[in-house]
């Protein structure tokens, strides 16, 4: 590989980098969203169960879920409007998130009423793939924090694996509050902070 072309690619890794610390990755209001809903879809199965009132769950996590993109949807549309142009590294963030966005049904609903997933195992999954989001966030944004969120998530995927019960949708909301909720309060601070908008 000739210098000229080295030098090439490294200017592009260092736009790709300012590019997504200046966005820094959709502003947070979508963390504040989805942690916000998935509290509350918690809290609702929580009643649910205590009360007896026997409600599926599908009516508490398919409402949830249709706010939860229609919502994604009309930050998107605000977001972009008050930026230049779109970035490559922002395609990338949505893209990997929108994937993400996918595997949460299909494994979390679709695998638990079809029995593929057994009940006790949807925290640990859940966690498993925010896990997964917050590395690839934490490596578009060159965020060691970010990254430390991860393994965070991660950790306690492993530990309700090891250890399932029914401390482990309590320790989810938890985990949402602590790894993404306040994360995503911090990052639109910042976000603000830094464009003013």
């Amino acid at each position: 590989m000739d210098q000229s072309k080295a030098m090439e690619e490294i200017t592009f890794i260092k736009k790709v980098i300012t590019d997504s610390q200046q966005i820094f990755v959709n502003n947070g209001r979508q963390y504040i969203l989805w942690s916000s809903l998935a509290i509350l879809g918690i809290l609702l199965k929580y009643i649910n169960d205590l009360t007896k009132i026997s409600i599926s769950a599908l009516w508490i996590w398919i409402p949830i879920l249709f706010i939860g993109w229609l919502s994604t949807f009309i930050l998107k549309k605000r977001f972009y409007k008050e930026l230049p142009a779109k970035t490559f590294v922002q395609k990338i963030f949505d893209g990997s998130w929108t994937a993400l966005a996918v595997a949460f049904p299909i494994l979390c609903l679709v695998g638990f009423y079809t029995h593929a997933i057994q009940p006790w195992a949807v925290p640990s999954v859940i966690a498993t793939i925010f896990g997964c989001g917050y590395f690839i966030t934490g490596i578009l944004s060159d965020s060691l924090w970010i990254k430390l969120l991860a393994v965070c998530w991660w950790i306690f995927a492993i530990v309700m694996f090891l250890i399932p019960g029914e401390h482990s949708v309590p320790l989810l909301g938890l985990m949402l509050i602590l790894f993404q909720l306040i994360p995503g309060i911090l990052i639109y601070v910042r976000w603000k902070k830094k464009t003013g908008i």
